[in-house]
């Protein structure tokens, strides 16, 4: 997800981080870079990614996947690394899609233009099962 920060003195200038981020973690990274705690139940899906806008490295990365929808409750979608799994309840792109999933390999496919549900059944699963219990909890941040 493209991501922009400027901030002189702290955020390097044309700096490139591969940190998996998006617009829902600005307020956890906001939150820590002011020292504010943030509460328990306030914006569930946020993580603290400050150290990928200094161009840190994290260890453990600020976050492993990242739940992303198009303004509503389906179709969902989770990222993880350069996995995209995307629900489709019968082929969002006019095709059957295996188990209303379809899988893709942004590292190659950026455009996701080839669906690999097939090819990869057991990591469908085991995303299309990391998304359900996302859902079934209301949020991702722990």
């Amino acid at each position: 997800v493209p991501f922009l920060a400027r901030w002189p003195g702290h955020v390097p200038a044309g700096a490139v981080s591969g940190a998996l981020m998006g617009h829902v973690d600005t307020v956890a990274t906001i939150a820590a870079l002011t020292g504010r705690p943030l509460p328990a139940d306030a914006a569930p899906d946020s993580f603290n990614v400050l150290p990928a806008w200094l161009g840190q490295q994290a260890s453990p990365a600020c976050r492993d996947h990242l739940v992303l929808q198009n303004n509503g409750q389906r179709p969902l979608g989770l990222r993880e690394g350069n996995w995209m799994l995307i629900e489709t309840g019968g082929g969002r792109k006019g095709k059957g899609a295996a188990g209303g999933h379809e899988l893709y390999d942004l590292g190659g496919d950026l455009s996701e233009t080839k669906d690999l549900a097939a090819a990869h059944p057991e990591r469908v699963k085991a995303m299309a099962d990391r998304l359900r219990q996302l859902r079934e909890n209301g949020k991702s941040r722990h």
